[in-house]
């Protein structure tokens, strides 16, 4: 890889600050139409970091949801197993009162 290739992908991944004083003497370099340009870009670039942000908290929160119910079903199904133990239990000792009184 060249130097000047790798300079154009260092410049591409790092965020160049611009210092007031070169922004005006750079505004003076760019055209109109490349300002507008760059403009729209950082305010995409900005409204993507917003609708990130967003994603991020509204899949957080339906995570949180999903394991809250989880722990709230998981602790139905043991209640209903426990019910179920007893109903069985329940079932065998009247089935062994039926088989004893039967003549």
């Amino acid at each position: 890889m060249n130097s000047l290739h790798a300079d154009e992908e260092s410049s591409k991944r790092h965020k160049i600050e611009v210092k007031p004083e070169d922004a005006a003497s750079s505004s003076k370099n760019l055209s109109g139409e490349e300002a507008s340009r760059m403009a729209a870009e950082e305010d995409k670039r900005r409204r993507n970091t917003l609708a990130s942000a967003r994603f991020r908290a509204k899949k957080k929160m339906r995570e949180q949801a999903l394991e809250k119910d989880h722990k709230e079903m998981s602790a139905k199904i043991e209640k209903l197993e426990n019910r179920i133990k007893e109903l069985e239990l329940e079932n065998k000792w009247l089935r062994g009162l039926v088989v004893q009184n039967k003549p």
